[in-house]
């Protein structure tokens, strides 16, 4: 989805316009969406909750059963589902550290640079937002799309620890998962890990105690309680992945960077 990323560059880049409603083709192969903590409640309720194999990932929500195929996405372009994650939400957009030459030395304050994907079609009509005014300085369409964006980035940076934590409380196991369809198909996917609910019961009162003040123990439990969107959810639904909606289905809304809802104050609490 972000493969073709680049730098903004405020000379390449000077006549982009930002549409934010738009179709969701861009993500229409992707069968892992990685999602952070201040999302995870209200993901369970929509999606499998699956870990990575390897250390030092963020959970991931299951959107497709065969390869390159995303069973949120209609062909239609809508998304099919309540919540819309933020990785995809964020996108044509994406933020990451700045070269530690250029991070700040005396404030303390880290640095990000923005990058683009500038063939997307969020970037590309006549009739939007500029993100540069005529003096190349940031719009408050860019300036918002930015703000939105370095939170998100604290909160998967605070989400890789407290995935960290419950692997080192060692209750991170290799699961398989099968998903059987109306006509009886049955799909298996491998390749991540699932919260050992027997390891989770057998946690000692210390270990639970700070797996819970952390956050990282609601983490492990939302994933659990995921689970079920394998019998009921989109993927147990779906006759073919990637078909139009339902009858009734209410399609999500499409493209725009921001974070409704949610309150970062309280996501964030200090200690």
């Amino acid at each position: 989805m972000f493969n073709n990323h680049v730098p903004f560059n405020k000379e390449r880049h000077r006549d982009l316009r930002f549409t934010a409603n738009q179709p969701y083709h861009f993500a229409a192969k992707e069968m892992l969406i990685p999602i952070v903590a201040s999302e995870v409640q209200i993901a369970a309720r929509e999606y499998t909750i699956v870990f990575p194999v390897e250390s030092g990932g963020v959970p991931q929500v299951l959107t497709g059963v065969e390869a390159g195929v995303n069973a949120y996405v209609a062909q239609t372009g809508h998304w099919v589902g309540r919540y819309v994650p933020a990785h995809v939400r964020r996108y044509p957009f994406i933020l990451v550290d700045a070269p530690a030459s250029q991070q700040a030395s005396e404030s303390g304050e880290r640095s990000y640079s923005l990058h683009v994907v500038p063939d997307a079609p969020h970037l590309n009509s006549p009739s939007g937002a500029l993100l540069l005014n005529e003096a190349g300085e940031a719009t408050p369409a860019l300036e918002q799309v930015f703000k939105a964006l370095k939170s998100l980035h604290l909160d998967h940076e605070r989400t890789q620890l407290l995935t960290q934590q419950i692997e080192e409380a060692g209750l991170l196991v290799a699961q398989g998962i099968q998903v059987k369809n109306k006509d009886g198909k049955v799909s298996g996917l491998k390749g991540f890990r699932i919260v050992d609910s027997r390891k989770l019961a057998e946690l000692d009162a210390e270990t639970l105690g700070r797996l819970h003040r952390s956050g990282a123990l609601a983490l492990a439990y939302a994933q659990l309680l995921s689970l079920s969107n394998l019998r009921d959810g989109v993927l147990a639904r779906a006759t073919k992945p990637g078909a139009a909606p339902a009858a009734g289905a209410v399609p999500a809304e499409g493209g725009e960077i921001n974070f409704e809802g949610v309150d970062w104050a309280k996501l964030f609490p200090k200690n």
